[in-house]
C-alpha cells in the first residue's frame, strides 16, 4: 500500500487515497464522476466582461498543487467589470452539487467570487467570496441546482477588476455534498475512495470492494508517481507504513521505492537492501538509514514518523 501527503492523491484500480491537511473530510465508497469539460484546460472555457477588457489566460505555466506544470496564469484586467471565466453544463438533477479549484495569488492577495447560477431566467444557486492568497488553497462552493436547464459556474470580480492575476488548476464539479479528489474525468467501477483523516471508521462487513486490492511492481521500472514536493515542508507529523516482502533488489531502480517523489519524502530500500527515509526540500535533503538487509523473501512491517524536518524509522517495532 502506498500513502502520501497533501494535497496529492494516489488513485488505482484498487484504492484511492487522499487527506488534504487543510480541509479534512471523511469520504469512501462510491466514485465520482466530474461533470466539466477540460478542468485543467481554462483557455477553452468562456471568459468575458461587462465593460473594459476580457481577462487573458496562459495554459501551464505554474506548477500545480500536484506537482505538474498544468496551472494557468489568469489576469482580470484593470478597470473591467465584471470580469469571469465560465462554464456552462446542465444538471442531470437538483441534488446537492460541489464545485472546488485550486487557485494561488501570482503576487498579491486578491478577492474574487465562485458563483454558480441559472442562464434562463436568470438565477444565483449558489455564491460564496474567496480570498486567493499566495499558498495554494482549494476553495469549495456546494449548492442545489434550481432545475435540469442549462447553468453556469464562473470565477471573477464581482465589480471592477483592480488587474488581479492569480493561478487556477484541477477545477471539479460533482453530486455530492463534499469534494473529493480531484480526477480529469470519471473513476472506473473498480476505484474507491477511503478515508485518510483519522476520523472514519470503516466497517469490513459493509464495505464493498471489487478489485484485486494490491499493487504489484516488477523490480524494473514499476513506479507511482507523486509529482514534485518541494512546497511541502516543514510538514506536519504524520506516519507512512508498509508491509513489504521481496526476494532481491531490482536491477533497474537506483532507488527501490516504497514510496518515493522526486522532492519531498523518499522511502526506499537502497541497493545494499537497507531501509531509508529521506527528506528532500528541492535544494538539500537528509536521510535516515537502517543496517537491516530486508531483501529476505520475509514480510516486514516498515514504518517512517515524519515531523518538521525530521524523520524516524522502524523495522517490525524496532
Amino acid at each position: 500500500m502506498s500513502v502520501n501527503y497533501s494535497p496529492k492523491q494516489v488513485i488505482d484500480d484498487s484504492l484511492t487515497l487522499y487527506y488534504d491537511v487543510s480541509n479534512p473530510k471523511s469520504f469512501k465508497g462510491k466514485p465520482t464522476t466530474n461533470l466539466l469539460l477540460n478542468p485543467q484546460s481554462f483557455s477553452s472555457w468562456w471568459f468575458y466582461s461587462n465593460s473594459g477588457s476580457v481577462p487573458s489566460i496562459v495554459d501551464n505555466i505554474e506548477i500545480s498543487p500536484y506537482g505538474y506544470q498544468t496551472a494557468d496564469k489568469i489576469t482580470l484586467p484593470l478597470g473591467s467589470t465584471y470580469s469571469r471565466i465560465a462554464q456552462n453544463w446542465t444538471p442531470a438533477n437538483t441534488n446537492s452539487h460541489t464545485f472546488s479549484i485550486w487557485a494561488k495569488a501570482a503576487s498579491n492577495p486578491c478577492t474574487c467570487e465562485i458563483v454558480c447560477f441559472r442562464n434562463s431566467p436568470w438565477s444565483v444557486s449558489g455564491i460564496t467570496t474567496i480570498t486567493i492568497t499566495d499558498k495554494w488553497q482549494r476553495f469549495i462552493l456546494s449548492f442545489n441546482p434550481l432545475d435540469t436547464t442549462t447553468h453556469q459556474i464562473y470565477i471573477g470580480s464581482h465589480d471592477t477588476a483592480t488587474g488581479s492575476i492569480f493561478y487556477m488548476d484541477s477545477a471539479q464539479l460533482e453530486i455530492g455534498t463534499i469534494a473529493t479528489p480531484f480526477v480529469n474525468g470519471a473513476r472506473s467501477d473498480t476505484q474507491s475512495l477511503l478515508d485518510m483523516s483519522g476520523n472514519c471508521v470503516l466497517t469490513p462487513s459493509s464495505s464493498v470492494f471489487n478489485s484485486s486490492g494490491n499493487i504489484v511492481f516488477n523490480g524494473i521500472d514499476s513506479t507511482i508517481v507523486f509529482g514534485t514536493g518541494n512546497s511541502l515542508f516543514p510538514m506536519h507529523e504524520f506516519t507512512m507504513e508498509a508491509w513489504i516482502k521481496t526476494p532481491g533488489l531490482g536491477s533497474g531502480m537506483g532507488s527501490n521505492g516504497i514510496i518515493g517523489i522526486t522532492y519531498g519524502i523518499g522511502f526506499y530500500l537502497n541497493s545494499a537492501g537497507q531501509l531509508v527515509t529521506r527528506l528532500h526540500d528541492g535544494t538539500s535533503f537528509s536521510s535516515v538509514t537502517l543496517s537491516s538487509n530486508l531483501p529476505d523473501n520475509i514480510y516486514h512491517h516498515v514504518v517512517a514518523v515524519v515531523s518538521g524536518y525530521t524523520a524516524r524509522v522502524f523495522v517490525d517495532g524496532a
